[in-house]
C-alpha cells in the first residue's frame, strides 16, 4: 500500500515538474522576444529621422528604409512561445475536464483559434 502510494505521488510530481518547466520555457520565449524587440527599436529610432523614406504608397503611407529582417528574431520567438502556450493550454484542459469531456475541450480550443483567425481577417480587410 505504501509503495503504490509513493509511486503514484512520484509520478504526479514528475508531471508537475515537466509542466512547470514547459511553462517556464514559454515565459522565457516571451521575455526573450521582448528583449529582441527592444534591441530592434533602438536602430529604428535612429534610422527613422535620419534616412529618407523609400517612397509613399497611395493610401498606405511612407515606406521605411529600414529592413524588415529586424522583425524576424522576435516574431520567431513569439511563435515558439505561442506554440508552447497552446500545448500547455491543451494539457490544462485534459487535466481539468472530466474524462468524457476532454475531446470537447480540445474542440473548443481549436474553434476559438478558428474564430480568432476569422476575426483578424475581418479586421484586416475592414481597415485596409
Amino acid at each position: 500500500m505504501t509503495l503504490s502510494l509513493y509511486l503514484s505521488l512520484e509520478s504526479i510530481q514528475a508531471e508537475t515538474v515537466v509542466s512547470h518547466n514547459f511553462r517556464e520555457l514559454e515565459q522565457d520565449c516571451f521575455y526573450a522576444s521582448q528583449v529582441c524587440w527592444s534591441a530592434a527599436e533602438q536602430p529604428r529610432r535612429t534610422v527613422a529621422p535620419t534616412r529618407p523614406t523609400l517612397g509613399v504608397a497611395p493610401r498606405k503611407g511612407a515606406t521605411s528604409s529600414m529592413s524588415g529582417m529586424w522583425l524576424i528574431p522576435q516574431l520567431v520567438l513569439m511563435g515558439i512561445g505561442d506554440a508552447l502556450a497552446g500545448v500547455g493550454q491543451m494539457e490544462f484542459y485534459y487535466k481539468q475536464f472530466p474524462e468524457n469531456m476532454r475531446s470537447f475541450a480540445g474542440s473548443l480550443y481549436y474553434c476559438g483559434i478558428g474564430l480568432a483567425s476569422y476575426f483578424s481577417s475581418f479586421l484586416v480587410s475592414a481597415l485596409d
